[in-house]
């Protein structure tokens, strides 16, 4: 096990390491370091090199909002994704987050595009992209519906106008309004987290038509979905609440796992393995706990007394994890 201060400048007790990914390579990790709700440091570490690559200060000056979900990263880890607010006079603008920034982070200086929610929706709510690089942003329409926008990033950063360069817009059903996303290996299905607890599936391929999973039991109130993803070989889903984590066999749609330790326990991210043989969970108490898939029973628990870790990611060839911790320090440990 080894500790590495991903930069001097982050060395404050808000300053959490979220987020985290490996490179494709293997060769570096990038995370964002920042409380949830404040400023956010994109930051790129190289682990051979033991130095940063890169950093992308994000002026959040649109920080006034309750919900606030993290920027997302395309697959290349080159574009990122944000809400921010239109540069208008108009008061709903200055009031609510009706517009997307995407940026090419290691372009010098970094390249923006502001992508207009205005038309479309009242704030944002949700950001992802597929695996193939495609931009899906979920909000808000009057009166009281929600929609998602997909949108060609690609297209748009290589000069396409945006407006030009939106693919569908999708509908959701009822009064169910989009918290986070997730895709399927495969690129096609698409979960949508909602707001009210429950979790949205559907195939692009086909006509749109919603499948959900509820997160809680059905005796308990429904948090809003914070995080949610695939396992590798796409048999299970995971979603997050702020107080709870529950796993489903995506074919069967049944619970194999729900956790819902108490606030000093809270469980605050989780990565599959690259095989999918192993599920590991992050926590506030400051450990890991690796449980194995064929069970989803807990198989061991680390604990290196480093204050609460916000974030797990395995590297590509599995033989490493690494997780965020406070103070911008990552735990890296062979397994």
């Amino acid at each position: 096990m080894r500790v590495i201060q991903l930069h001097p400048g982050f060395d404050a007790a808000d300053d959490i390491v979220r987020n985290l990914q490996f490179r494709p390579d293997g060769q570096a990790l990038v995370g964002l370091i920042g409380d949830v709700g404040s400023g956010h440091t994109l930051i790129w570490y190289d682990l051979l090199r033991e130095k940063v690559l890169n950093l992308d200060h994000i002026d959040d000056d649109d920080e006034a909002r309750e919900w606030s979900p993290d920027p997302a990263l395309n697959p290349s880890l080159e574009l990122l994704a944000r809400i921010t607010s239109e540069d208008n006079n108009d008061e709903r603008s200055a009031n609510n987050h009706d517009a997307v920034r995407l940026t090419d982070t290691w372009a010098k200086p970094p390249e923006n595009v502001v992508l207009s929610w205005s038309n479309r929706g009242r704030s944002v709510m949700a950001l992802g992209f597929s695996p193939a690089g495609v931009l899906f942003v979920g909000g808000s329409v009057l009166p009281r519906a929600a929609v998602i926008a997909r949108w060609d990033a690609e297209s748009i950063m290589s000069g396409s106008e945006p407006d030009e360069a939106v693919l569908l817009d999708i509908p959701l059903p009822g009064d169910f309004l989009p918290s986070a996303f997730a895709f399927a290996p495969n690129g096609f299905e698409l979960a949508v987290g909602t707001f009210n607890g429950y979790t949205l599936l559907t195939d692009l391929r086909q006509p749109v038509e919603w499948n959900s999973l509820r997160h809680t039991p059905q005796r308990t109130h429904g948090q809003p979905i914070h995080t949610a993803h695939y396992s590798p070989d796409g048999r299970y889903f995971v979603s997050r609440s702020r107080k709870s984590i529950t796993v489903w066999d995506i074919e069967t749609r049944l619970q194999l796992l729900h956790l819902a330790p108490n606030d000093t326990q809270l469980i605050t991210a989780s990565a599959f393995s690259p095989d999918s043989r192993t599920l590991a969970l992050a926590s506030e108490d400051g450990t890991i706990a690796l449980y194995e898939t064929d069970a989803f029973m807990e198989r061991m628990r680390f604990d290196w007394k480093q204050g609460s870790l916000h974030s797990v990611a395995f590297a590509p060839d599995g033989l490493t994890a690494a997780a965020g911790a406070a103070f911008g320090r990552v735990i890296l440990w062979d397994l």
